[in-house]
């Protein structure tokens, strides 16, 4: 909340949950005065009483000052463009305004002027800085002013230089006019320049001055007052209402569990043409496959190994691709002969990932980048390679060389100011030699390339031409040798359109729209639909399967149910009995978990499955999260086709790991920052993108943070048509539009404000330390008990080891446990997830990515949850809840007669410890089972199997003295 007074003191304006509202100075019911379409903050009330001014975030997708009479008449926009103007304070005269704003478009963030009576717009502050929250002194001279982390006050008047006041934020100037009023980096209130306020929750906004000398605040949910020294504080009690849009779904989307029948690929990812034109190169169901047009697709890999991005050698005898196999889950980059299928390794670096590689026009070189979105080069003579640039961003598009192979161009996202993280993604051109970068635009900004994965560009052979997709159709633009651009974008499809590629003769162009390939000529005529006949079929085991459990917790009871059968056919669970003596012989597989319990699979309902941000490393990933006994996972943003084809590899069994239930990329507005964020610049855009995420069969919909309301109205209405659930960030303007639910409770929001808050506190931490110290690209899998680690209950090995607070393998972690306040902050999280349960909403953990520690984030998130609710909902939260969330809860989240089979066998009991739950043994998905060994045995290092051996070898040697405790351990595993 933001408060405001009134001049003469007798009414507060204040904002809360995506409204302004006004009340008596006193206090009492709250009177609504903007629309559910608004997004007011930062609240001002004019000096004569007549106008609040705030700041809205516009339809257009900017922060704009927005002004409105206290009666909720006459709602104008004060400023307009292509810029953000936030935070907005008026002038002692009431004549104008300072606000802070990019609008100088020189990277900074600076203070601005607007007249009220001319709307003229000033430049108050120059230079470099990251400003923030101005004010103006009550003699109109000085205007103070925060820059990261500091409290500056300078003349008004430009030409004076800044004078630093102290560390702090939000300063708002006291009523003698010379000392302010700020808070420190302790979140305390300096007054007088002292800490006259501490020990509150102070919300992110400058102090108010009220009639009378009083201060105005707001504080740990409530409106505040104190008088001029900060002493005797008072709350204003008020009530307020609102209403909420919730959506409701006549009907979910047919996950097509039951259709056991052919269906035709659509998840074709990353095509491409070959140089004469005639061929096309894809990725389907994990493999690699090559189609003469009008021809069937042959398969040129054929295995359960990750592959992506594959490429024609410039003779287009040959294509190369990114692969996983045989390189301990990192990429490869791998060559195959189209004619004899003979496969060679071209290139390959330890540890690392190669991802999205170009070969260059000689075939001397590929360009490729790294996790981190980083530029190399790989000299294939000398099996060498170099550094080129960093990126600026997160991951960078697929790299494109020009002709004479001195420069490469790809897309890349240049942030547009100093003091928040979204920009434009460009095309930006790399000088190889001197390692020079330079920034293009394709139009005039906020048009811009719509994303860096899917929707990014590619530069003709003769580099000429670059073809890319802005507002989600297919552009062209002339360019100059160098890569600068050469004349207008000019769009040359009106249908959405990804994942261009070009000919050898520079003619032709091959893309996707929605789940159909094209070709198109470079000028726009001669479109074409490309069909592909490549059918697939569901993997379900056939005849009957037996697992007879120990004990088994169905995901519904608080207790276990002993010494159970559970029967399933084909895919699906057909009966849950006690144990029948001699059961197995009737059964076509028994499976014996008379030592375990059987729960149901575990959800990771928060996930981005992205090959490109990732490294390309979604095989390993994926199988080191079926290994801790994840069967299901949701994302919740991610590149639409590649996430469309692993769904389908992984149920056609081409792919180890859990379900994928997909959605398209971060719905963003007309700012951007990740690469799997695409632009929805309009609400006809929006349409477009909605229609493709209807057609492609998506599971879920995301809103981020920078998509206005009209776009987040497309998005609700698009899921409740489809019969899938969406989401934001912001609960406010989120409920208002519509949309289903939040992705998180604390994250990246659009307001601009907002204290920093550890996700998951230690939990997440832990989890950074452990992939950072234990290097999973190995897939370190050590043999061990209880006893080798002196009793350590926290491993839970098998053929793994878990690392989870508090407790560390000796000699394999240096971190300690979780300090006092460390574990305070993991419950603080748990305790606010808790709330929402408590209070009726429905409740999931996910991770945010498995890409740290995959699998184990899980855990450590349940764990914590097991701090403050009981181990059943804590369990129902990574189970049932999550399979609510995703509208399949008739078939997945629990052990219930015609459910899927999909379960987890564990060493102990997770109701009464929920330890017990990592404890993995076996693992079935679709009424496949999976012992852990067959699941990470394909990402097995030398470095993993020597530290496997020594392991043993010093488990034989504790045997040989403590004879008891090796029984014990070997009882364990």
């Amino acid at each position: 909340m933001a408060a405001t007074s009134s001049p003469d003191g007798q009414h507060i304006a204040f904002t809360a949950q995506g409204a302004l509202w006004v009340i008596p100075a006193a206090g009492g019911k709250a009177t609504r005065i903007t629309s559910w379409e608004l997004e007011p903050t930062a609240p001002v009330w004019s000096p004569d009483g007549k106008v609040i001014v705030f700041q809205n975030y516009a339809p257009t997708g900017n922060y704009h000052l927005y002004m409105i009479e206290p009666n909720g008449q006459n709602v104008r926009a004060l400023t307009t463009g292509p810029h953000d103007d936030r935070e907005p304070a008026w002038s002692p005269d009431g004549l104008s305004l300072v606000f802070a704003s990019d609008r100088s478009n020189d990277g900074q963030y600076k203070i601005w002027r607007l007249s009220m009576e001319n709307g003229a717009l000033t430049q108050v502050t120059r230079g470099p800085g990251a400003e923030s929250n101005p004010v103006v002194s009550p003699d109109g001279t000085q205007v103070a002013y925060a820059d990261t982390g500091k409290v500056y006050r300078a003349p008004i008047s430009s030409g004076g230089a800044p004078v630093l006041v102290g560390d702090g934020a939000f300063p708002a100037w006291a009523q003698n006019g010379t000392d302010l009023i700020f808070q420190n980096a302790a979140r305390s209130l300096i007054v007088g320049g002292r800490e006259a306020v501490t020990g509150e929750d102070l919300f992110p906004f400058p102090v108010r001055s009220m009639s009378g000398g009083k201060l105005l605040y707001t504080a740990d949910g409530k409106i505040r007052t104190r008088d001029a020294s900060g002493a005797n504080m008072k709350d204003v009690p008020f009530s307020a209402s609102i209403s909420v849009k919730r959506p409701t779904f006549e009907r979910s989307r047919d996950r097509g569990f039951s259709d056991l029948g052919q269906r035709q690929v659509m998840g074709i990812s990353a095509p491409a043409l070959s140089p004469d034109g005639t061929r096309i190169v894809f990725v389907a169901l994990n493999d690699v496959w090559v189609m003469t047009i009008g021809e069937a697709p042959v398969r040129l890999t054929n295995d359960k190994d990750r592959d992506g991005n594959p490429q024609w050698t410039p003779d287009g005898k040959a294509v190369y691709f990114s692969s996983e196999k045989g390189n301990a889950g990192a990429l490869a980059v791998d060559q195959v002969d189209v004619e004899s299928k003979r496969r060679t390794r071209l290139a390959s670096i330890a540890a690392k990932s190669m991802v999205t590689p170009k070969m260059s026009s000689t075939g001397d070189r590929i360009a490729y980048t790294t996790l981190s979105g980083q530029l190399e080069i790989w000299d294939v003579a000398s099996k060498t390679s170099q550094t080129i640039i960093p990126s600026v961003s997160t991951q960078v598009s697929t790299p494109s060389w020009t002709p004479d192979g001195s420069r490469i161009m790809l897309v890349d996202n240049e942030r547009i100011n100093n003091r928040f993280r979204e920009g434009y993604n460009k095309l930006r051109v790399i000088e190889i030699g001197s390692k020079q970068a330079t920034f293009y635009p394709v139009a005039t900004p906020p048009q811009q390339i719509s994303e860096r994965d899917e929707g990014a560009a590619a530069l003709s052979p003769d580099g000429k031409t670059v073809a890319f997709i802005m507002d989600s159709v297919l552009h062209v633009m002339a360019v100059n040798p160098d890569g600068s651009p050469a004349g207008p974008a000019r769009a040359i499809t009106t249908e959405v359109a990804d994942l261009p590629s070009w000919s050898g003769d520079s003619q032709t162009i091959l893309y996707k729209s929605a789940g159909k390939l094209k070709t198109i000529q470079a000028d726009g005529g001669g479109a074409r639909e490309i069909t592909v006949n490549l059918p697939w079929t569901q993997a379900v085991p056939q005849g009957t399967t037996i697992v007879r459990a120990g004990a088994v917790w169905d995901g519904v009871s608080p207790q276990v149910k002993q010494d159970m059968d559970i029967v399933i056919t084909g895919n699906r669970i057909t009966a849950i009995r006690p144990h029948q003596e001699g059961s197995e012989r009737s059964a076509d597989r028994f499976i014996d978990a008379s030592e375990l319990t059987v729960m149901p699979g575990l959800w990771d309902p928060h996930i981005h499955p992205l090959t490109l941000y990732q490294g390309g490393q979604y095989g390993q990933i994926a199988a080191l999260m079926l290994s801790y006994g994840i069967t299901s996972t949701q994302s919740v943003a991610g590149p639409l086709h590649q996430s469309i084809e692993m769904r389908e590899a992984l149920e056609a069994g081409n792919l180890n790991g859990p379900r994928l239930f997909v959605s398209p990329p971060l719905w963003e507005g007309n700012r951007l920052f990740y690469n799997f964020a695409r632009t929805l610049r309009t609400p006809e855009i929006a349409d477009m993108e909605i229609a493709k995420a209807k057609a492609m069969g998506t599971d879920y919909m995301k809103s981020y943070v920078r998509a206005p309301i009209p776009i987040m109205v497309k998005i609700a209405q698009g899921g409740i048509d489809l019969g899938v659930h969406t989401g934001t960030h912001m609960l406010s303007p989120g409920s208002a539009t519509g949309l289903g639910g939040t992705t998180h409770l604390s994250a990246t929001q659009r307001m601009g404000y907002g204290w920093s808050k550890s996700i998951g506190g230690y939990t997440y931490q832990d989890a950074a330390d452990l992939h950072a110290k234990s290097d999973f690209r190995l897939v370190d899998t050590l043999f061990s008990s209880t006893a080798l680690v002196g009793q350590d209950p926290g491993l839970i090995a098998g053929d793994r080891f878990l690392l989870v607070p508090p407790n560390f393998v000796t000699g394999l972690q240096t971190a300690q446990p979780p300090t006092p306040t460390q574990l305070a902050t993991i419950r603080r999280d748990a305790e606010q997830s808790a709330k929402v349960m408590r209070a009726g909403g429905l409740l999931a953990y996910g991770t945010d990515s498995p890409l740290v520690a995959p699998g184990i984030a899980l855990h450590t998130n349940l764990r914590g949850a097991g701090m403050v609710m009981n181990n059943h909902e804590a369990l129902q939260t990574v189970t049932i809840n999550a399979a609510k969330m995703s509208l399949v809860d008739k078939d997945l989240g629990s052990i219930e007669v015609g459910k899927l089979a999909d379960l987890v066998m564990v060493r102990g009991n997770p109701l009464e410890d929920l330890k017990a739950a990592a404890d993995v043994r076996y693992v079935m998905k679709n009424g496949f089972n999976y012992s852990i060994a067959d699941i990470v045995e394909p990402f097995k290092t030398r470095a993993a199997l020597a530290a496997r051996k020594k392991a043993i070898l010093a488990y034989k040697k504790m045997c040989a003295k403590e004879h008891e405790a090796c029984e014990q351990g070997m009882h364990a595993h």
